[in-house]
């Protein structure tokens, strides 16, 4: 026997019952629904948190943890100059190769004809 079959044997004997008795049935059924609805939702209420079972205690007083030590003429922030100086350009300006030009060339032409291909 199956659940539906099951199903199916209880609606039939149910719906063979009188009024009077369907009704009893009915509101028995809903007063043990509601019993339980009750039952699970107090006791899952009165659970203790662990905060409670477990109180936090502080033996010593908490302390920050060392950060890494940064260098001397190590800046957080600095103001910009508008323009490199003629020394600065000569340190960390490095200018471009011809092959490096090249490249860089012909993938903005790859980009421009992707586009260029797309537009109706």
């Amino acid at each position: 026997m199956n659940f539906l079959e099951l199903v199916g044997n209880v609606k039939n004997r149910f719906l063979s019952l009188d009024k009077k008795n369907q009704i009893i049935i009915s509101v028995l059924v809903l007063i043990i629904l509601l019993s339980l609805i009750l039952i699970v939702i107090t006791t899952t209420s009165k659970k203790d948190s662990i905060e409670d079972v477990y109180p936090l205690v502080l033996k010593k007083e908490l302390q920050i943890p060392p950060s890494a030590e940064l260098p001397k003429d190590y800046n957080i922030s600095r103001t910009t100059k508008d323009k490199w100086t003629d020394s600065e350009a000569e340190q960390w300006f490095t200018p471009p190769s011809e092959k490096e030009i090249e490249n860089l060339s012909n993938s903005n032409d790859k980009i421009i004809n992707s586009i260029i291909e797309a537009a109706p």
